[in-house]
């Protein structure tokens, strides 16, 4: 089943000569001078933007708009669930020649965007960019929550710290508590 609808004809697939053809009279419209410069040929180019503009009013004229793409639904920013472990590599040499594949190179991998990154800062700087939470399916909107929906959370991370301090204090670790 085809993605057009039926109204539209088929674009006409330009064959290996006519491309070859095309891609020669371009390469004779433009040529260098003795001190190297370009000269173009503004017949050709003239010729070239009259027909392109005559295109472009036949589609117009019969209704036909270039396809857009579907807008995509991305979800609201979201905290990050895995930890930044930004002194996983320090201290520790590696060997890298110019066969090295990317991601073993010094630096840091994205696996998202598959991007190397040379220090810890722009890594950061990536991770919270716009390319990469587009990559991750998100959006750079964060979600509005409403007071008591704060109120709760909070209470929750407290809870959860009074349980570690606890923990913290029947194994007979030292706690130190700061005058706040």
């Amino acid at each position: 089943m085809s993605s057009r609808p039926p109204s539209i004809p088929p674009v006409p697939v330009k064959t290996e000569d006519e491309k070859a053809r095309e891609a020669a009279e371009q390469k004779a419209a433009v040529t260098v001078d003795a001190l190297g410069r370009k000269k173009w040929d503004k017949a050709f180019f003239a010729k070239k933007a009259d027909e392109e503009e005559q295109e472009e009013a036949l589609r117009y004229l019969k209704g036909l708009k270039r396809e857009k793409d579907t807008p995509v639904e991305r979800a609201p920013l979201r905290q990050r669930t895995e930890v930044v472990d930004l002194e996983k590599d320090l201290g520790k040499r590696k060997l890298i020649t110019e066969r090295t594949v990317k991601k073993h190179q010094g630096g840091y991998w994205c696996k998202v965007c598959e991007c190397l990154l040379k220090d810890s800062q722009s890594y950061l700087d990536h991770l919270n960019g716009r390319d990469h939470n587009r990559n991750m399916g998100m959006n750079m909107r964060v979600e509005k929550v409403s007071v008591d929906r704060v109120k709760e959370k909070l209470e929750e991370m407290k809870k959860l710290a009074r349980e570690k301090a606890q923990k913290g204090t029947a194994t007979g670790d030292i706690l130190l508590e700061s005058s706040a």
